[in-house]
């Protein structure tokens, strides 16, 4: 019997990646459905029974036992916590091309150029007629990190790609929670232990792909029938001239090809009105909205005080003792402008 069947037929699948990474035969790839949920399809003829795939995946109880027995705060949603920060990338560039404080992009391109990291596995998001293309994408290099930036909210197999940075020592990582699961039940059975750095997103659900195609529907109308390529983005900060810019930033639609608009711009509500329609299972069952399992956190500082709701900032939750080392000599080094905050 393959047990992670039972993972899929409930829709308990995150589509994270790990069980196809592991998986020696090549038994198992990432499907979608029509509204572009994720999940892993395994194929019964060359699947040996092996059990790897179960005893990696993050949504199996023996998982969620795992990895909760790894949190030493009674608190096992807030989880081990170093330090709280909240601020943003002292380089220009990666801050006004950020969603919020262009933390991540900052780390990331601070460690490149310091050659403390050979590589980063973060996520893209390129145009199609679909409405965004998002993929695993691998950076060796720190000015290749801009076409990376902001958020995209639709589903990756990020974990599928670990076999793009098995050449690198040095590898830091960049997702959402049920990828860092992922990842780090694949360290414990020794697996890609050259990912070093574990960067987690605050998530609160990730939208099936199809969110985005109503959304473009829905700005289009008749023109939705022409061809197009379109690339949207969910917060555009420097398109609200406003008191508040970063809080109440549109979404932004760039567009090419003939009969369309150059560029099309939307409030955030009709995003927030979908969202229930789009949520996967999955997420519904997810405790784990503060990556619990990550070095570092990173996410939007929500109803925090000192932020500045302008320009954007981030929270930064550090959890390990390298997380927490690593943003303590950003912040020395001025790359990051950070002020402590309270829990």
């Amino acid at each position: 019997m393959n047990i992670l069947k039972d993972v899929i037929s409930n829709e308990l699948c995150s589509g994270c990646g790990a069980c196809v990474y592991v998986c020696g035969k090549g038994a198992i790839h990432i499907g979608r459905t029509n509204i572009g949920r994720l999940y892993a399809i395994v194929d019964d003829k060359k699947c040996i029974s092996c059990g790897i795939c179960h005893k990696v995946c993050p949504s199996t109880d023996d998982a969620s036992a795992c990895l909760l027995s790894r949190i030493s705060n009674n608190d096992k949603i807030v989880g081990d916590i170093q330090n709280v920060f909240v601020g943003h990338s002292a380089n220009q560039r990666i801050y006004e091309n950020a969603q919020s404080g262009g933390a991540v992009t900052q780390i990331l391109y601070s460690l490149l150029k310091a050659g403390k990291i050979d590589a980063a596995l973060v996520c893209r998001t390129d145009a199609c007629h679909e409405g965004n293309y998002t993929h695993p994408v691998v950076v060796t290099q720190p000015d290749d990190l801009f076409p990376t930036q902001r958020s995209y909210y639709s589903p990756v197999d990020l974990l599928t790609s670990l076999v793009a940075v098995e050449q690198y020592k040095r590898v830091a990582i960049v997702g959402c929670p049920c990828q860092i699961q992922g990842i780090t039940m694949l360290q414990k059975y020794h697996r890609s232990e050259n990912v070093q750095l574990k960067i987690g997103l605050i998530c609160d659900r990730c939208m099936s792909s199809a969110c985005n195609q109503t959304i473009l529907k829905f700005l289009l109308g008749s023109r939705a029938k022409l061809d197009y390529r379109a690339k949207l983005t969910h917060k555009r900060k420097n398109l609200y001239n406003g008191h508040n810019a970063y809080r109440y930033a549109p979404m932004l639609v760039e567009l090419s090809g003939s009969g369309v608009p150059p560029t099309l711009a939307q409030g955030n509500a009709l995003r927030l009105f979908l969202k229930d329609f789009f949520t996967p299972i999955r997420c519904l069952a997810c405790y784990d909205k503060l990556n619990t399992q990550a070095d570092i956190v990173c996410g939007d500082p929500w109803e925090m005080s000192n932020v500045d709701w302008d320009n954007g900032d981030s929270v930064i939750i550090t959890r390990s003792k390298m997380g927490n080392e690593t943003i303590t000599q950003l912040k020395q080094t001025g790359d990051l402008i950070l002020q402590n905050a309270p829990l």
